[in-house]
């Protein structure tokens, strides 16, 4: 009798524990891509990374960045409305025309006709229309790779220079131009470059969804090699769209501040030429008892031992591609 009452509460429980379990792998996952490209843009990826940070990063990315893209995709589109006003209004005015038409029985048997001789064509011209959509795919990649060749920007002579020209739409930034926003803290224009993306690969979802479905009408054996060939090619293409979108979610969004702090070393460290005991560091990362400080004036990361510390003083959170000299205008 009690098996009988406690069997559905131990099934709950197990569905619980089991989607539970599959959200941390995803949070996991999905944060370490993004916290390990943030790294590598800094150019400190061999900082070792709690896991527990790169689960938060992961829920970071999936709770928070949906709402934001959704709010930065339509003013997107309106910014877009509004630079190509006439077309859009034109484009408007078409589409209810068409649909006050479609009111009368001819204009309705009509539009049916051309939509079955879409369908046909499609049907027809299939392995054409995947090729075009792999070529379309190759161009978002190609935008999407722009992030990931940004890399330690916090060393050598890697600082961004601003760009010659103004940049009217988004999408048509370099690698450059990123750097730039980034080192800049222009949140806005990377929130917009990362939503065009979005906008991207969901358009590119829907095409795959609807080819797809399709695709299935028709019996595998009866169709073409380079139909299948093509359609593999395609969704590799997007999968690996989808792995890089939070690997530019980390290089452009995540955020670049950290705690800024002044050091007291023991004599062993002291007597180190390189040591430059009075100015305030950045302090990146504790891992394994050792403090990951970085210069900005030097442009140089220490690597600490927390026995070779003596005392470590908090003065709160600064943008770390801020330089010292703006560091003392703003604090003075």
């Amino acid at each position: 009798m009690l098996k009988k009452v406690f069997a559905p509460v131990l099934r709950f429980f197990t569905l619980i524990a089991s989607a539970l379990a599959g959200i941390s792998a995803v949070c996991t996952a999905v944060g370490f891509l993004a916290h390990r490209a943030h790294l590598n843009m800094l150019g400190v990826s061999n900082i070792p990374v709690d896991l527990n940070q790169y689960m938060y990063t992961g829920a970071q990315f999936l709770a928070y960045l949906p709402f934001k893209l959704i709010s930065i995709i339509a003013l997107n589109i309106l910014d877009l409305g509004r630079t190509y006003f006439l077309e859009f209004s034109v484009t408007l005015v078409v589409l209810f025309i068409m649909y006050w038409l479609l009111r009368f029985r001819l204009v309705r048997q009509f539009s049916q006709e051309f939509l079955n001789d879409i369908k046909n064509f499609i049907r027809h011209h299939r392995s054409t229309l995947w090729l075009v959509i792999l070529i379309g795919q190759f161009i978002a990649v190609h935008q999407l790779l722009k992030a990931s060749r940004i890399t330690s920007l916090l060393f050598g002579d890697n600082i961004p220079a601003p760009p010659s020209q103004s940049i009217e739409f988004p999408l048509w930034a370099d690698e450059g131009v990123l750097a730039f926003w980034i080192s800049t803290n222009e949140s806005g224009e990377l929130l917009q470059f990362l939503g065009w993306l979005a906008l991207i690969i969901i358009i590119t979802a829907v095409i795959l969804w609807k080819m797809i479905g399709t695709y299935r009408k028709i019996e595998l054996r009866m169709s073409r090699f380079w139909q299948t060939f093509w359609l593999g090619v395609n969704l590799m293409l997007f999968c690996t769209q989808i792995i890089l979108f939070p690997i530019n979610y980390g290089i452009l969004l995540l955020s670049n501040e950290y705690p800024q702090v002044e050091v007291v070393v023991d004599d062993s460290l002291r007597g180190n030429p390189l040591w430059q005991g009075d100015e305030r560091l950045i302090l990146i990362d504790s891992q394994n008892g050792k403090f990951y400080f970085y210069s900005r004036s030097e442009r140089r990361l220490w690597y600490i031992k927390d026995s070779d510390i003596h005392s470590i003083s908090y003065f709160g959170m600064v943008d770390i591609f801020e330089s010292a000299d703006q560091a003392d205008l703003r604090e003075n």
